[in-house]
């Protein structure tokens, strides 16, 4: 660098960036710290430390490591919490099967009731009782019942017609 430097100002066309370049170094020397000797670039920090440029570049590398390494550790802990995510959402997807099981179970049972209330609860209409019970063969419900549904299918036909004129879906594919 020092070299540098007598290399400009022995040379007069170069005086005006010579002048340029001095007044860059003094300012850079007067509000950052760093000092240019012949024997090279030094900085001195705000504890009065003499630092060589060799010096500076070894801090700046010791902490580029050290970003590195707490990135690591960033992205190693939150690899570990997604694991643990992912551990509760197969928990929590185990349980939402068996409660939709459940829910199964229980709306195939609600409707055999409902088909079914015809002693009990006789103000239930003919129409809700064969919709109970179309949904209930929908479901997937067999048996005993099943064939009870389809039964009441043959005894109320212009009822089971008027039903699946207006939702098609309800029509059994089994024994009608």
């Amino acid at each position: 660098m020092w070299d540098f430097l007598t290399n400009l100002v022995s040379r007069p066309l170069d005086l005006l960036t010579t002048a340029f370049v001095v007044v860059i170094m003094v300012l850079l020397m007067k509000f950052t710290g760093l000092r240019i000797t012949k024997k090279g670039i030094t900085f001195v920090d705000k504890n009065n430390e003499v630092k060589t440029m060799l010096d500076m570049h070894n801090t700046k590398h010791q902490l580029f490591e050290a970003q590195v390494m707490s990135n690591s550790s960033a992205i190693t802990s939150t690899a570990e919490m997604l694991k643990e995510v992912k551990v509760a959402l197969a928990k929590i997807n185990a349980v939402l099967i068996d409660v939709k099981k459940e829910q199964g179970d229980i709306s195939k049972d609600m409707l055999r009731l409902t088909f079914y209330s015809e002693a009990n609860e006789p103000h239930i209409p003919d129409a809700e009782r064969l919709v109970s019970g179309l949904r209930y063969i929908r479901l997937g419900g067999n048996g005993a019942t099943q064939k009870d549904v389809l039964k009441y299918i043959q005894t109320h036909k212009e009822l089971y017609e008027a039903i699946i004129a207006t939702n098609p879906d309800m029509k059994v594919r089994v024994g009608v």
